[in-house]
Parts: structure tokens; sequence; C-alpha cells
């Protein structure tokens, strides 16, 4: 048996959640500038909610923008895995895990809970 997680899958693994990451919040931010777009038709209100706005565009591209700099640190795992050679551990920081072991947790948490909703909608007779 061998397990998911090791010396040589983990810099890999994780190359591959920050690439998954930084499409996730360019969409993010995507979304966020189309929806501001059509609300911001009432001059009023926009004139209103348009730092919050522009606070939560700002949190997105930082995040982005740390994303990218640790999937291009982490790409030197890729080359090595094309080229067949061992990737190295130390490439791979504590906050890189941190960040990586939170978003399972999360995605597991998300998970149960619709578990627990859909097994209730099971047994309500609509």
């Amino acid at each position: 048996f061998k397990s998911e997680y090791n010396k040589q899958s983990l810099p890999l693994l994780l190359h591959q959640f920050y690439v998954d990451r930084v499409d996730q919040l360019q969409m993010s931010k995507h979304m966020h500038q189309l929806r501001w777009v059509r609300f911001s038709g009432n001059d009023t209100i926009a004139e209103g909610l348009l730092p919050t706005y522009l606070n939560k565009i700002e949190q997105v591209v930082s995040e982005l923008n740390d994303s990218i700099e640790r999937a291009q640190r982490l790409s030197v795992a890729r080359d090595n895995a094309l080229s067949n050679s061992p990737s190295p551990l130390l490439i791979v920081s504590k906050d890189d895990l941190i960040i990586y072991i939170r978003s399972l947790v999360s995605e597991l948490a998300a998970a149960k809970r619709i578990g627990l909703f859909l097994k209730i909608l099971k047994w309500i007779h609509l």
C-alpha cells in the first residue's frame, strides 16, 4: 500500500493545489467585477459600498498573488517529476502545508454537512 502523501508526492500535490487555487481566485475576482458592474447601476448605493468592494477585491488579489508565488516556487517539483528526478522537500514551506491542510479540512467539513443535509432530506416526505 503506497500512500498518496509521501516525500516525493507532497511537493507535486501542493503545486497542483496552488495552480488550482490560482484558477479559483481568478474566477472569483472576475465574478466580483461582473457583479459590481451589474450592481453599480444605482449610484447612491454603489458609492456607499465601494470601499467594501475595493477591500474585497484587494483581499482576493493579495491571495491570488500569494498563490501564484507559491505555485511558481513549487513548479520545481513538476519539472523534476517530468525529468524523473526526485523533488527536494526543502521547497515546501510550513505555510504551504498549513494552507493546504486548512483547505482539506474545510472541504471535508463541508462534504460532511452536505451529507447530513441530504440524509435529512431523504427522510422528509415532500
